[in-house]
């Protein structure tokens, strides 16, 4: 079933990629990488 919540990440993604742990620990875990990605976005993409 598609998740149609604005923002919301699916917790599979913690599980693909590096081992689940924070940004600084595991930047390239599949959750982190949608998280950073989308507060970019969010942030008015000016970097």
């Amino acid at each position: 079933m598609l998740d149609r919540r604005c923002g919301r990440i699916p917790a599979w993604t913690a599980r693909l990629g590096q081992r689940w742990d924070t940004y600084d620990v595991a930047p390239f875990n599949l959750y982190n990488v949608i998280w950073c990605v989308q507060n970019w976005v969010r942030s008015g993409t000016t970097d």
